[in-house]
């Protein structure tokens, strides 16, 4: 006898069939999968990060058919992805935030990915890094070996956490021609650390820029200084830390601390003061001490009298 379902059973109104010692035997239910969507965030393949592109500084609104077109005149490009979208996320997947332009109050740019199909087409549209599009000057780079000049490149500290690379780029710009502004964010929240690096096309322009130190910027006093290579950054952590010294000690004898000494660069010991010139500062001193002292005096008598007094209005009670 075929097995039916329940559903069939209870149809036929036939309780013969339902007691009549067949087991019962349940279908099993069928597993729908979802669509499967495809990722952006997919391994890049052996081969490909030669042929990838980095395109920052990206105005919003900017489209990826917008970014093709302007890249397809150095060849055939295969793939564009955008990253770093500064939305306020929420509940909301980001793909809902960025089609309803939920979009940070203070961060105005992204970054694109441009993937070509021969290694030399990418390699030429590096020409548009520094052109402007949109407003914005674009900072163009391949995504495998970035450029870093440190002779042309000065660090820019104590920046505003809500800045743009356009601020930063018109505050620069006097000394010379910029090659890129980078203005280093948190990968999250997409809010900038307060550091960031100006690269100028000329050594010289670099050097001239070192004059915004201690220059206001929207109300913060930036540090600006030469850049400094990884490496550099290394063997400052692995030298060894200056000994301190009481310098200003009066039994402090720098024939001592010869090596010590060496360590610290450009040392200069405290001028001594001529005997002479301590009078007049010992004098005032003293006299401090001695109003000091009388009021004190002052203070003692007030407080014995108006103890007499307490004392004498309780013995009339």
């Amino acid at each position: 006898m075929e097995s039916k379902s329940l559903t069939e059973l209870l149809a036929s109104n036939t309780t013969s069939e339902l007691f009549s010692g067949t087991p019962f035997q349940a279908q099993k239910p069928v597993v729908v999968e979802p669509p499967k969507i495809e990722d952006e965030k997919k391994e890049v393949k052996s081969g490909e990060n030669e042929r990838i592109v980095f395109v920052g500084n990206v105005p919003l609104e900017c489209k990826k058919k917008n970014i093709k077109r302007l890249f397809a005149q150095y060849g055939e490009v295969e793939k564009v992805w955008r990253r770093s979208i500064p939305v306020e996320r929420g509940k909301l997947p980001v793909i809902a935030a960025v089609a309803l332009k939920k979009y940070k109050e203070g961060n105005d740019s992204c970054n694109f990915y441009v993937l070509f199909q021969n290694k030399a087409d990418a390699q030429q549209s590096l020409e548009l890094n520094g052109n402007e599009f949109k407003g914005k000057h674009l900072r163009v780079d391949l995504a495998s070996k970035p450029q870093q000049n440190t002779e042309r490149t000065v660090f820019v500290g104590n920046l505003p956490f809500v800045v743009t690379d356009e601020e930063v780029w018109e505050e620069f710009k006097e000394f010379g021609e910029i090659d890129y502004v980078r203005i280093i964010r948190d990968q999250h929240s997409h809010q900038g650390k307060g550091i960031g690096y100006v690269c100028f096309k000329d050594k010289k322009a670099s050097k001239h820029a070192i004059a915004k130190n201690n220059s206001m910027f929207q109300g913060r006093r930036l540090r600006v200084s030469k850049a400094r290579d990884s490496s550099e950054q290394q063997q400052e952590k692995m030298a060894p830390a200056p000994q301190k010294h009481y310098l200003n000690s009066k039994f402090f004898d720098p024939s001592k601390y010869k090596k010590q000494a060496d360590i610290v660069e450009d040392a200069q010991l405290p001028k001594t003061r001529h005997p002479s010139s301590l009078k007049g500062t010992k004098k005032l001193v003293r006299k401090e001490q001695i109003k000091l002292q009388e009021k004190r005096k002052q203070r003692q008598i007030s407080n014995t009298k108006k103890l007499k007094v307490k004392k004498q209005k309780r013995d009339k009670s």
